[in-house]
């Protein structure tokens, strides 16, 4: 029968040589500097390699778009409009296998209208820069009294705005 008591708890330890201290398995300051030292690199790494594809391809800015496409329909396999906002105006553009053509400029001051709140309500425009989504996370992480109160459309000052903008067309009228 063999007696735990006698039996070596690590025995790696007492296999070393006589002459040589056991090396206690401890994280040190040194070891936790290296592993700051290494991720402020890579972290910098990754900025510099977004700063040069930014530079390399430019896009634009949040709120800096000058043309978007509105709306898109699909009439066959090859031809389709599209509703396109440039700057203020928005045009029906119809494109085929071998060209684009310019249908019409849609000027009417209420279709323009129902068209941007339309689009607006199904494609909410996605924020691009890091920072503007850092300061969303940061601004929504406050108590609501911190920060300012944005409108939905189910919000009374949603509906309140609306109405005052309708009322207004219907003055201008």
């Amino acid at each position: 029968m063999v007696n735990e008591e006698d039996l070596p708890v690590f025995p790696e330890a007492e296999a070393q040589p006589p002459g040589e201290e056991a090396v206690p398995a401890t994280v040190g300051f040194g070891d936790l500097l290296r592993v700051a030292v290494v991720l402020i690199a890579i972290i910098g790494v990754i900025y510099l390699l977004v700063y040069f594809l930014k530079k390399i391809s430019p896009m634009a800015e949040d709120g800096e778009e000058r043309i978007r496409i509105l709306s898109t329909r699909h009439l066959r396999r090859d031809n389709s409009l599209h509703l396109v906002e440039v700057g203020n105006q928005v045009f029906l553009v119809g494109m085929g296998s071998a060209s684009v053509n310019l249908i019409s400029e849609i000027s009417d001051k209420e279709t323009l209208d129902r068209i941007r709140l339309e689009t607006e309500a199904e494609n909410p425009a996605p924020e691009r820069r890091f920072s503007r989504l850092l300061q969303r996370g940061l601004t929504s992480a406050l108590p609501a009294s911190g920060r300012e109160s944005s409108l939905r459309e189910d919000s009374p000052g949603f509906l309140r705005s609306q109405r005052d903008r309708l009322r207004r067309l219907e003055d201008e009228e």
